[in-house]
């Protein structure tokens, strides 16, 4: 049997898994992108309140707030432990010019992790990208209630 070199070594043993959230305690869900366009971040808060920022736009900056429904918030844990969120890990260092790096925390029954890769990995992986689909879902949905 050929000898692994020990990172992989260590890393098959370990297995891949997302580090812990490091969420506040009254958060439980953060999201941020920024990209050529400018950027998007939101937080839901553990009483559903949530919180929307967007920049450079074709609206220009946006801000407001938002609550999420806890029928949503178990909706998305079950889409995100169903597309296995917690697990991937990203496998580059650098990403191509422009390409944007989707990170999201998630503190939420049964997950707890805080996951950060290229666009490209989560494009190239069905489970990543509907789970990245599904957080972007709720931003999406503060956004058009924004106050």
């Amino acid at each position: 049997m050929a000898k692994l070199p020990g990172v992989l070594m260590v890393a098959l043993l370990a297995g891949c898994h997302a580090p812990p959230s490091g969420l506040p305690t009254n958060e439980v869900l953060r999201f941020g992108v920024g990209h050529m366009g400018g950027s998007v971040d939101f937080v839901v808060k553990s009483d559903g309140t949530a919180e929307y920022r967007e920049s450079g736009g074709p609206e220009g900056d946006i801000e407001g707030t938002g609550k999420v429904a806890p029928g949503a918030m178990s909706e998305l844990a079950a889409r995100l432990e169903t597309n296995g969120f917690c697990s991937p890990v990203s496998a580059r260092s650098t990403g191509v010019p422009d390409e944007a790096r989707p990170s999201a925390a998630v503190r939420l029954p049964g997950l707890d992790c805080r996951v950060q890769m290229w666009d490209g990995e989560f494009r190239d992986d069905a489970a990543a990208q509907a789970a990245l689909r599904a957080i972007e879902q709720i931003g999406a949905s503060i956004r058009k209630q924004r106050q």
